[in-house]
């Protein structure tokens, strides 16, 4: 059997704590809701809550390379969506920037000059708690509303990473902390199992959510008292999960065997001598809704996987309440061996790169190999090797395979990137609130922008591209979903008086220019512009929000104002399908409803 370990970043964290709840949790729902939380350590949740086996494959628990899929020869293919950062635990750690490739012990003895930061917000135990979270409930396709409850507090063990015994002093270093306004960063607490009393997954009730922040600084020597840390990360997720026996079991010689070696980590998020915790799959894709209150702003720009993604923001004193709400994304995912052909190889060693291998005594390219993996969110544009783009990337492996995708995820996602502010609050500094998002970008592709949009001064219009393959894995066609949310002020400083409802728009195009017929809608209140696009197709797609381009009306003529062609909305119909298309002319197929 396999021997692993596991291993951390060495990382340093203080602070208090709020000990957690028993069997008699109860939410007291307020203009501060919060729980009664109260000491769970007797709560065995192996004997309890142990999950069924599962009867089919949960693609959700699908390694980036299981086993079966990978082969000798061939290219390799591993395309992955999302994954969301793992449920974080509380740190902070004081240290040096230069301290690459020295161990934890030899750096601590260099004079600090950076601070970095994780806080898990964990349930609120109180009204006046801040940095918790407030409200973890679910709304089913009849609009029947279930609050869960937190059920078992999960602070930090040694078995986490691998380990029998703490023989590098892990756990000392790992501790909750309060938080500092003035520093910019919140308190950080202990992660939570929740439960809903009826609502189940696949595997059962238990769910883990988490709102985490994170954020670095840097500073001069000595001045550690004055730092103030840079707008933070926000991750905010959702996962079901089983309860199961533990993953791996420890050898007495420093790590652990896994317990299965054919399905190794099986999923799991978490694995403790007693018990872990495998990722599940939902049932019903129902609208789930998180809420949490913070001493500081989420600012960052945030990617999701949410359907129907919506979000709500309040003052109450000095804390923000964020509420995000929507249904999990099904994500497709793609792992095949792809046989290196002479009319492939070219195209093949121009992705792999350096990848591209050979060992002694290949008499061709067939007798090669070739892992290529295109990882979760890309940029707008290029990256990749040769600068070719992973979405062009995507769209051109597609056409060696039969089109289909592997497997479908289900993901509740919403995560930022570190200080991703953008151009765009600068450019509407004046105008911008500075308590909400800078934008909140939502898709179920496979490959999507974790960063903004492109934003074009020139044409005043965002572009964002995606791409997936074209076919679920039976064979169906994949539907695409897209969410594109920018908060008022800033929607109004960047198209002046395109800001309305009437001249706002959204078009998908096809990688070859063309128009498609999508389901698309633009709604605005007096928070956020909504984009909204959903029954588009793949491979590589890009959507653009834009205001139609409007010729000026003098007063003496009030006919109403004339799109430009380029924007013009349409009617298409075929057989008894009616859908609107901004463009000239309709897709094949459908004809112009005059």
């Amino acid at each position: 059997m396999k021997r692993i370990k596991f291993i951390i970043v060495s990382i340093v964290l203080f602070s208090c704590s709020t000990f957690a709840s028993a069997a008699e949790i109860i939410r007291v729902s307020s203009d501060r809701s919060f729980f009664n939380l109260s000491q769970t350590d007797s709560i065995n949740l192996i004997e309890n809550f142990k999950s069924p086996e599962p009867t089919k494959r949960v693609d959700e628990r699908i390694d980036i390379y299981p086993n079966g899929i990978l082969q000798p020869t061939g290219a390799n293919l591993s395309i992955r969506s999302i994954n969301g950062w793992p449920i974080d635990i509380s740190s902070f750690s004081f240290d040096s920037s230069d301290c690459n490739g020295i161990s934890y012990d030899l750096c601590q003895q260099k004079p600090f000059n950076h601070a970095g930061y994780v806080a898990q917000f964990p349930p609120c135990s109180s009204s006046g708690q801040s940095d918790c979270i407030s409200s973890l409930a679910v709304i089913d396709q009849n609009g029947k509303r279930e609050e869960a409850v937190p059920l078992k507090e999960l602070p930090p063990k040694i078995e986490e990473w691998g380990y029998d015994s703490d023989v590098n002093g892990i756990l000392k270093n790992l501790k909750n902390f309060n938080g500092d306004v003035a520093a910019n960063y919140p308190s950080g607490g202990n992660r939570w199992v929740w439960k809903f009393p009826k609502y189940k997954h696949r595997g059962g009730s238990i769910f883990l959510p988490g709102v985490s922040f994170l954020s670095q600084a840097n500073f001069e020597v000595g001045e550690e008292k004055s730092l103030v840390f840079r707008a933070p990360q926000v991750n905010v997720q959702l996962l079901p999960v089983s309860v199961d026996i533990p993953v791996c079991r420890f050898d007495g010689k420093g790590g652990c065997t896994y317990t299965n070696s054919i399905t190794q980590m099986d999923g799991a998020v978490l694995s403790r001598n007693d018990f872990s915790l495998k990722r599940d799959a939902y049932v019903s894709l129902d609208t789930f809704s998180i809420e949490f209150r913070s001493s500081i702003p989420w600012t960052s720009w945030t990617a999701s996987t949410i359907t129907d993604l919506d979000f709500s923001f309040r003052k109450s004193g000095r804390d923000f309440i964020y509420q995000l709400s929507g249904k999990p994304g099904q994500v497709p995912e793609v792992l095949k061996n792809i046989p290196i052909t002479p009319s492939n190889s070219a195209l093949i060693k121009s992705i792999a790169g350096p990848n591209f291998y050979c060992s002694a005594g290949s008499t061709s390219d067939s007798d090669c190999s070739a892992p290529i993996f295109l990882g979760g969110k890309g940029g707008p544009g290029k990256g990749g090797i040769n600068d070719s783009g992973p979405y062009e990337q995507l769209e051109a492996l597609e056409k060696l395979t039969d089109g289909t995708s592997t497997f479908l995820r289900s993901y509740w996602i919403a995560q930022s990137q570190l200080g991703s502010i953008t151009e765009l609050s600068a450019i509407c500094a004046n105008s911008f609130s500075k308590s909400i998002p800078v934008g909140i970008s939502s898709s179920n592709s496979t490959l999507a922008q974790d960063e903004p949009p492109t934003w074009d001064s020139q044409t005043k219009s965002f572009t964002y591209k995606v791409a997936s393959f074209s076919k679920k894995p039976d064979g169906g066609s994949f539907i695409g979903h897209y969410s594109l949310l920018i908060p008022a002020d800033l929607a109004k400083c960047l198209w002046k008086d395109g800001a309305t409802q009437a001249k706002l728009n959204l078009s998908i195009i096809n990688s070859d220019g063309s128009n498609q017929v999508a389901t698309t809608t633009v709604k605005i209140d007096k928070e956020w512009f909504k984009f909204n696009a959903a029954g588009f197709h793949f491979s590589a797609p890009k959507l653009v929000a834009s205001a139609n381009k409007v010729n000026p009306t003098s007063s003496a003529n009030k006919s109403a104002p004339k799109s430009s062609a380029n924007s013009k909305q349409i009617t298409c119909k075929k057989g008894s399908t009616t859908k609107k298309i901004t463009g000239l002319n309709c897709p094949k197929g459908f004809k112009k409803v005059v």
